[in-house]
Order: structure tokens, then C-alpha cells, then sequence
């Protein structure tokens, strides 16, 4: 429920069978907040004219663990021309998952709405597609270095294969 206070105070979703971790809540300036491994502080938000839109960028200071931090710039996107309103995530990819953060309408002041989501082993997908691959090149190679050697099993015309194929009557 929009407005209401609990929509204000932070909390934590996790999608059921799954190690997903969400937050969405009011960000206040210079104030940290926490999803997952991450400490994210909101810095500013500034104005940013696009070709057809207006824009507004949020400039974010990520940090992970006591690691050195780093800059993430979310935006919310104003159309006129037909008059709509949308969101471009800032993502940061990371081996072992993926940290999405959404700014939102200014709540009041120096508060906005944000929306936080880390995504742990969602780069591993990749690691599926990579293993496809390799699959389909061991299968070619190990066909070519069959043609290469000349095995005579693997030629179809000395009759071998199709030698399942006589008839038996």
C-alpha cells in the first residue's frame, strides 16, 4: 500500500526458493543503506536533458565489504511527447551476482524512492552458455580428428554403417 507507513520504512523481501534479496524504501542524502553485501548511499540527484526526455539521475556511492567504493547513476526518464514516466536501472555485474539499483519520485526533501535488488550467481548463467559452447567444440574437434586420421569405423561407404540395416528374412 502506497503512502501508508509501513511502504516508508525499510524491508526485506526474499523470493520464495530463491536467494534473491530486495528493498524498497525512502533513501534519505547521505545516509547509508544495506542489501546484501552492499552499503549504498545516495549522494545527490541531479537533472540531465536527454534528446526527448528529461531526466533525473541519482548518483550513488556503492561500497562492498570494506572495499573502495564506486559510483552507480540510476535514472527516472520524463517523455512529453506522449506524456509517460520510466525507470533505467544502473547494474552492476559482479562474478558471483548482479547489484540493480532504481530511483523513484522524490518523496519529500531530500528523500526519493529507491529500489535495491541483489541478484547472487545470476552471472553464473553464463557459465551455462560457456559450457554449451565447449560441448559443441570437443564434439567438432573430435570429429575432425577423426576425418584427419583416416579412421575407417567412422566412413559410411565400406558398407559399416549400413551394416544394421540389412535385411534379415
Amino acid at each position: 500500500s502506497t503512502g501508508s507507513s509501513s511502504s516508508a520504512r525499510s524491508r526485506f523481501a526474499r523470493a520464495p526458493g530463491a536467494s534473491l534479496r530486495a528493498r524498497r524504501m525512502v533513501a534519505r542524502m547521505r545516509r547509508a543503506l544495506g542489501v546484501g553485501p552492499f552499503e549504498i548511499t545516495l549522494q545527490g540527484v541531479r537533472e540531465r536533458p536527454g534528446p526527448n526526455y528529461a531526466a533525473l539521475e541519482a548518483v550513488a556511492s556503492v561500497r562492498k565489504g570494506g572495499g573502495a567504493p564506486f559510483e552507480m547513476l540510476p535514472q527516472l526518464h520524463q517523455f512529453t511527447d506522449p506524456p509517460m514516466q520510466t525507470n533505467q536501472a544502473a547494474i552492476g555485474t559482479f562474478w558471483n551476482g548482479q547489484l540493480y539499483l532504481v530511483v523513484g519520485e522524490r518523496a519529500d526533501g531530500e528523500r526519493w524512492l529507491m529500489r535495491m535488488w541483489w541478484k547472487p550467481f545470476v552471472t553464473l548463467i553464463w557459465l551455462g552458455g560457456i559450457m554449451i559452447a565447449l560441448g559443441g567444440i570437443l564434439s567438432l574437434l573430435g570429429r575432425v580428428k577423426r576425418d584427419l586420421l583416416g579412421n575407417s569405423w567412422s566412413r559410411p561407404h565400406l558398407g559399416l554403417a549400413s551394416a544394421g540395416a540389412r535385411r534379415h528374412d
